[in-house]
């Protein structure tokens, strides 16, 4: 069997009761959203994404879906599963905003292939992989979106904890929606991975959140004081600095001042830069 539809696990489809044409949806949806032109909304502190499905059809008319209504029906199926998540915005209107949802990370992990693979020889074994790295190509290059667009790229090392499942994705989603400032997270590797997920442990989703409005509320590290402007996704999710953060290091927009005495007992102002002491 092959692994991957439009790069996401064909096992993992089935086992939800989703086709290939729920998948060239969720692509589309993933490949839009990572582009940053889609318009978001936080809501319940979650980044949701509205959807338009005119624009989709539009886009996507292999699937010869001809009504709005049928369109729903697959996106419904998509929440059902929790792949996606769906709330509706009464603005003006009445939008249809998704969010990668909790079962969404079992498309893209690799855990129902690694167990598949046992059972067929060792040719067939290869011949897969490289069909599967192939296919993941092209469904970051899918032609029914648009070119410029990227989605994350997973290095396929990082097997998920069945006790303990990381929120990869919807991290990465918060980082970009939170922190504006710094620049657009759009892969994933094996060390990236690792660090989020020390981090998602030690924090938990709201202290995460936490972090990221921290960085992106401090003149430092958001570059807007132009004093260090190498702040990055990399950079925060080190433990040694995400606990700097955390601390309010580099919380403070001002300097402290402090009174030090001089020979003939005037008070001189001796300012520090608490942004840069938070280095030490």
């Amino acid at each position: 069997m092959k692994y991957t539809i439009e790069g996401f696990s064909q096992q993992a489809l089935i086992d939800f009761n989703l086709d290939e044409k729920d998948a060239l949806i969720l692509r589309y949806f993933i490949d839009f959203k990572d582009s940053g032109k889609m318009s978001m909304k936080i809501i319940n502190n979650k980044p949701f994404y509205w959807l338009k499905s005119a624009s989709l059809l539009e886009e996507l008319p292999i699937m010869k879906i001809s009504s709005n209504d049928v369109l729903k029906r697959r996106l419904n199926k998509l929440t059902e599963c929790k792949v996606l998540e769906h709330e509706h915005v009464k603005v003006g209107g009445r939008f249809a905003f998704y969010a990668v949802g909790e079962n969404y990370y079992k498309l893209v992990t690799d855990d129902t292939t690694q167990k598949s693979e046992g059972i067929r020889p060792e040719s067939r074994k290869d011949a897969t992989k490289k069909s599967e790295e192939y296919d993941s190509k092209v469904g970051t290059k899918n032609p029914s979106t648009n070119p410029s667009t990227k989605s994350y790229i997973s290095c396929g090392t990082e097997k998920s904890d069945s006790t303990d499942k990381v929120p990869y994705e919807i991290i990465i989603d918060l980082f970009n929606s939170i922190c504006k400032s710094l620049p657009r997270v759009k892969a994933r590797n094996k060390t990236r991975d690792k660090h989020i997920k020390t981090m998602y442990k030690a924090l938990g989703s709201e202290r995460v959140k936490e972090l990221f409005a921290l960085v992106e509320s401090s003149d430092y590290l958001s570059g807007r004081n132009d004093k260090w402007l190498n702040c990055s996704f990399d950079w925060v999710i080190k433990e040694s600095n995400y606990i700097k953060v955390l601390e309010g290091n580099y919380s403070r927009k001002q300097s402290n001042v402090i009174q030090m005495p001089t020979k003939n007992n005037e008070q001189n102002e001796v300012k520090f830069d608490t942004e840069k002491l938070g280095d030490l």
